[in-house]
């Protein structure tokens, strides 16, 4: 699948960096889960501690690796009242 993409999956790659993040993050209505991972580069950590602050209604952490600690997190979020 990968080598299906070859020559076009640069698009999404720019499309996610020319989103302008940081102006659309107030405009967020419902309660948002920003997650890092653990293992991120630590200036991808503190942009995501930044951006979350944007939004009154969002939360950031930082989870561990694997698939199983990033669903606990989003179980968690998603079964507060």
């Amino acid at each position: 699948d990968v080598l299906k993409g070859l020559t076009t999956y640069h698009k999404a790659y720019l499309a996610a960096f020319r989103y302008p993040a940081r102006e659309r993050m107030p405009q967020i209505k419902v309660p948002a889960l920003i997650m890092a991972g653990e293992s991120d580069p630590p200036h991808l950590i503190k942009g995501t501690k930044e951006m979350s602050v944007l939004s009154d209604l969002a939360d950031m952490i930082v989870v561990g690796r694997g698939p199983e600690v990033k669903v606990a997190a989003a179980t968690a979020f998603f079964d507060k009242p």
